[in-house]
């Protein structure tokens, strides 16, 4: 089995060529034991202000029957402006090198934070998300283009796993290579009633962090939420640039 490197402050061959395929790539154990741990205890201490979102007029799945759920997912926002030692973890995220190697290599110098952080947290039972995003119709704002071994993304979405997701868990997943597409995406494969098998669930440990190509209108390419399998919550932290 093949590994793919993944280097801390510049960016393989192989992880470009990933990235570049599959519209998305994941840095294994990019946070450290003891970044992981403030992160959700951080969480711990304001789940008070945890909000669930409504499941009314459709919700996030939009009226899928293979999506829908008794709840919506939670959310969490303002970790950037929680006061110190709180918002501190959370900063180291923004600047991480890991995070900031990849940005610059796929989106150039000079990206900027569009918003974000986001907290999303979901139970057994969360609706799910219906896929959203890919390469049609063009959205100038999240283009995405290849040409002469550069490659030119104009929105990312990066999602720090603060938790392990493992198959059948739900969380992100996607139709790889979608970024590219030319064709509009079928209506139930977005809804996730008939996939035609594309869709696909990475796997992910917490320490994990996920990079993957926005998708047009929406904040990532092709990804839902499916109702959990397991009784264990979920939590990844997500920006957009």
């Amino acid at each position: 089995r093949y590994t793919m490197s993944n280097p801390l402050y510049t960016v393989s061959e192989e992880e470009k060529y990933f990235f570049d395929l599959r519209g998305y790539l994941i840095i294994r154990n990019a946070l450290s034991d003891a970044d992981l741990a403030q992160c959700n205890a951080t969480i711990d201490h304001y789940a008070d202000q945890i909000q669930t979102r409504s499941i009314g007029n459709g919700g996030l799945s939009r009226g899928s029957t293979a999506l829908k759920g008794q709840e919506g997912r939670r959310e969490l926002t303002g970790m950037l402006g929680w006061p110190t030692p709180h918002r501190e973890p959370f900063r180291k995220l923004l600047v991480h090198p890991v995070v900031v190697s990849r940005l610059n290599e796929f989106s150039g110098q000079g990206f900027r934070l569009d918003h974000g952080p986001l907290l999303i947290s979901a139970h057994k039972g969360a609706e799910g998300h219906s896929l959203h995003g890919a390469g049609e119709p063009f959205g100038q704002s999240v283009a995405y283009h290849q040409q002469n071994g550069k490659i030119y993304c104009r929105g990312i979405t990066v999602a720090w796993q603060l938790t392990d997701v493992n198959p059948g868990d739900g969380g992100f997943a996607c139709v790889p290579g979608s970024h590219k597409t030319a064709e509009p995406t079928p209506e139930g494969v977005r809804s996730a009633e008939d996939d035609m098998g594309l869709v696909y669930q990475p796997t992910m440990k917490a320490g994990d962090v996920l990079i993957s190509v926005a998708g047009v209108k929406t904040e990532d390419f092709q990804s839902l939420r499916k109702v959990l399998a397991g009784g264990e919550q979920q939590r990844v932290v997500v920006w957009s640039h």
